[in-house]
Formats: C-alpha cells, structure tokens, sequence
C-alpha cells in the first residue's frame, strides 16, 4: 500500500495508519511530499505545511509515488499487486498516478477533490 497522506504532510496519525496495515502482513509506505523542503524530522501539529505545499510538482510526487511502487511491489524476487491509497490531497494524488505508468492494481482515494484538474499550487504553473 502507497499511502498518499492529506496536505498537512506526514503527521503521526499516517505512519501509524502503515504500521496498522502492516500488522495483517500489507506492505506500506506513507509518503512524505515535503522531505524535500522541511526535511525528515518528526513533525508536530504546528508544522507550518502550507510553507511546504506550495513547493511541491506533480512531477516529484510522481516520482515519490515510483519510488514506493518499485520498493513495495519487488519484495524478495516476487512481483506483488499495489495500490495507491490518499486523503484529500493525497487522494487527488492518488487518482492522478492514473497518468503516469506505475503498473499500480488500483488507486484509492479518499474525500480528495478534483483530482483530474491541475488545482492547488500548480495551477499556476
């Protein structure tokens, strides 16, 4: 699983919610759009990502998004199926891998807006 998680980044709440798939024996990772700009720290409720959000391209998420397939789908030798799964800009995220050719099995995306327009940040662009 491909967690994608809302806009506030990477707060507790999704590192736990990898540790819950994981218990049932799912693969996880919850990926961190703004590593790149805040670093790798921690991050606390009063983590200013509206700072961070503005930085980020659809680009380098898809990159992140690949590089979670790829570790997560070749465990041990044996392809294994994943799925993208997002909240509110992750889930537009998450349906956006539509376009890109990620070999994902499907893509979840939870209260997410509309995740086919170019909105937020890069709208800009």
């Amino acid at each position: 699983m491909d967690l994608l998680p809302d806009v506030r980044g990477l707060p507790p709440w999704y590192e736990d919610l990898s540790v819950r798939f994981a218990e049932p024996g799912c693969r996880g990772i919850a990926v961190d759009y703004f590593g790149r700009t805040a670093g790798t720290a921690p991050r606390d409720e009063s983590f200013d990502w509206k700072t961070h959000v503005e930085k980020t391209t659809l680009e380098e998420i898809a990159r992140d998004v690949r590089a979670a397939v790829d570790r997560l789908a070749l465990p041990q030798g044996a392809k294994r199926p994943v799925f993208a799964l997002g909240f509110c800009f992750g889930g537009a995220n998450s349906w956006r891998q539509s376009a890109e050719d990620l070999g994902l099995a499907g893509r979840i995306g939870f209260y997410d807006g509309k995740p086919m327009e170019r909105v937020g940040p890069w709208a800009q662009r």
